[in-house]
């Protein structure tokens, strides 16, 4: 889970961009009712190089207030570790972020602005030639104040051509000769205060296994549907499955994870809602990377949040994150165990999920795996060497093909190098 995917109206799964067209859209977001300020990220999703961008958006019904517009993404200056601290990059210096891959430090993009009585208008280019190379990901920021009487509501913010200046401003992106291409230019909007969803703090998450992380919901009326992107910085988190609670446990959720991007996504296919109320309505079943340090703490935010009222109308909601504490096991890490153990998995019958802990007493190369009666494998949970400690690693009823495996009896088996199996049994219903 990396940088948001671009989201659209009507719970619609899209491809980020077909071959050869190129995508431009705003980032539709969401805020508190307290806050006072939000940057708006506008996406540029292009297969071939771009020499230019020249945009308006307008936010209806023309509340918020244009602070500035600034470089972002691709066309941000590169990053470079600094190691004679002097803010100035010399060959000898790693680049940690090269945009355009050609291996010097550039600065960033040109981006100009005019702040217009209902609109921005936005001029991004660089006088050196570059091109904004082929990607996914935001390419400027547009600063916006929020007036304080605005809460629990929603503003669009639409892309438009200005027709009626001295000089038109139209909806134009160029290759890196000047000439124009072809585009397809997608609105957004902000939302303000209302639902809120949120996302608890911790669960503590352990590198190299699975984990859980909650989300909640406070919703005063009945939901028919919504949709988010969580972001986590370091990029440690992969989603590999989502499943109902409580209030949601009737509604279908899915999980998409496309090059480090992630989607949330929840509705009902017999068009019920979920009441109005609060608490946990979904868990994300991430792999948490091995690469990850103990003790390491990675915030995850919600973004692109959309939510949905009966008719399919958007209704006003803000996302909350939180920090997720890597560690060693979810139990108390000075007590390191004395021997090799496998518990039983919690809960057990168990329906979406189940936790399986195991402890380690010296460091080993460790297997735990999911298998039908027949003796078949039919899902890994953990193939890493593991340090000494106490783990659990949550199984989400998937087989290694991500499909949901029936109800029924099942083992589950701890290998290690030094010669340690135990298997137990786990039981799966409907």
């Amino acid at each position: 889970m990396r940088k948001s995917l671009t989201i659209a109206l009507g719970f619609l799964l899209l491809a980020s961009f077909g071959f050869g067209q190129t995508v431009i859209s705003v980032v539709s977001s969401s805020v508190p009712n307290d806050a006072g300020t939000v940057a708006v990220p506008i996406n540029l999703a292009n297969s071939e190089d771009v020499g230019g961008i020249q945009f308006s958006v307008k936010d209806v019904p023309n509340v918020l207030g244009v602070v500035t517009v600034t470089p972002f993404g691709r066309t941000a200056a590169d990053e470079f570790d600094d190691a004679d601290n002097n803010g100035i990059w010399t060959p000898d210096e790693d680049l940690t972020v090269d945009h355009n891959n050609n291996g010097v430090w550039d600065d960033a993009f040109a981006v100009e602005f005019t702040n217009r009585d209902s609109s921005v208008s936005i001029l991004i280019f660089d006088n050196s030639g570059r091109a904004i190379p082929a990607g996914n990901e935001p390419i400027c920021q547009i600063w916006y104040t929020i007036p304080v009487w605005l809460q629990d509501d929603i503003v669009a913010l639409d892309f438009h051509e200005i027709l009626n200046a001295e000089t038109p401003f139209l909806l134009v992106v160029s290759d890196p000769e000047g000439a124009a291409m072809t585009a397809l230019w997608q609105n957004g909007m902000l939302t303000r205060g209302g639902i809120e969803f949120s996302l608890e703090q911790g669960p503590n998450l352990s590198p190299g296994l699975q984990g859980t992380i909650i989300v909640n919901m406070e919703n005063a009326v009945p939901v028919k549907g919504f949709q988010f992107n969580l972001i986590d910085n370091p990029d440690r988190f992969t989603v590999v499955g989502v499943n109902a609670l409580g209030r949601a446990s009737e509604f279908n959720m899915v999980g998409n994870e496309v090059e480090g991007q992630s989607m949330v996504l929840g509705i009902h296919f017999d068009g019920d809602q979920i009441p109005a109320g609060g608490g946990p309505i979904l868990e994300v079943v991430v792999d948490v990377s091995a690469d990850g340090a103990i003790d390491e703490e990675v915030p995850v935010a919600i973004s692109q949040l959309i939510v949905a009222a009966e008719g399919g109308l958007p209704l006003p909601s803000n996302g909350i994150g939180a920090t997720m504490t890597l560690v060693v096991g979810v139990e108390d890490q000075a007590a390191i165990p004395t021997e090799f153990e496998l518990a039983q998995n919690y809960p057990n019958p168990f329906n979406p999920s189940t936790t399986i802990g195991f402890g380690i007493p010296e460091a080993s190369d460790v297997q735990l795996a999911i298998y039908n009666l027949l003796g078949q494998e039919i899902r890994s949970l953990a193939n890493n060497n593991f340090q000494p400690g106490s783990y659990s690693v949550v199984w989400d009823g998937n087989d290694n093909a991500g499909n949901q495996v029936v109800s029924g009896i099942y083992l589950y088996r701890l290998t290690t190098s030094t010669g340690f199996v135990q298997t137990n049994k786990l039981v799966k219903l409907k």
